[in-house]
């Protein structure tokens, strides 16, 4: 192929070349990137969620970040920017999760508070005799106020381990915890609160015992049917005329 096939290996080179000089100027865009996020939110909307000799010391560390991208660290491998944003995020992302835990813990305390209150509000009506849950039986629901008992109980010890750390600490469990916990009390008490009640059969229809057919009575002779000749003079020969002497 000559010339042509020269031609085409470079073009492939070329084609690389500018696919990896992309790629690593994308990695040292995101380095640069989220040290201009963190320096800012840490300062702002995170600041609640860092103590303020992490604030100090994390600050630092961005400035040096930055100093470097401008110097040694201005014409890298992507590899080197890849493991600068890494170390970056071994403190900043614990930061931002904080956050994300702080808005999204109350939400799934009340949600898993909820669920408790309307499985105790089917055990409350179970126990006033609701007919919607007569064939339950008092084992069954027994279990049911088991499984309400611990998960209040481990959402009263939840809570006030909560409310024991600052916003700037770590929390002991996620907020993904309290769902699944929610979800688990879920899967215990619905297979027996939504249990059918029992089909009851509809009593069969039973017919009537056939009677044997008897014979109708014979009709009894009228006055008229006896005065029509009917009856039993029926058919019989009128009497002959009497001879009558007009002598």
């Amino acid at each position: 192929c000559g010339g042509v096939c020269v031609f085409i290996v470079c073009q492939n080179e070329m084609i690389s070349q500018d696919r990896l000089e992309k790629e690593r100027a994308d990695a040292k865009n995101a380095v640069e990137e989220y040290v201009y996020e963190m320096r800012d939110k840490i300062s702002s909307q995170l600041s609640q969620f860092v103590s303020e000799q992490q604030q100090e010391q994390f600050s630092a560390v961005l400035t040096a970040m930055e100093d470097w991208l401008y110097e040694d660290g201005e014409d890298v491998s992507r590899q080197v920017y890849v493991d600068k944003l890494a170390e970056l995020q071994k403190t900043g992302e614990p930061i931002k999760m904080r956050a994300r835990e702080f808005e999204e813990r109350p939400g799934a305390f009340d949600t898993l508070g909820k669920t408790i209150v309307h499985f105790r509000k089917i055990v409350d009506r179970y126990a006033q005799k609701d007919e919607q849950y007569a064939h339950l039986t008092d084992d069954e629901m027994k279990s049911v106020s088991g499984h309400l008992e611990n998960k209040q109980q481990w959402l009263h010890v939840r809570m006030a381990d909560i409310a024991k750390i600052n916003k700037f600490d770590n929390p002991p469990f996620l907020a993904s915890a309290i769902h699944s916990e929610r979800a688990a009390l879920e899967n215990l008490c619905n297979p027996i609160v939504n249990k059918p009640k029992p089909k009851v059969e509809p009593p069969k229809e039973t017919k009537p015992a056939e009677q044997p057919a008897t014979a109708a009575p014979e009709a009894e002779a009228t006055p008229e049917d006896q005065g029509n000749g009917s009856g039993a003079g029926a058919g019989a020969a009128p009497p002959e005329p009497m001879d009558v002497d007009l002598d």
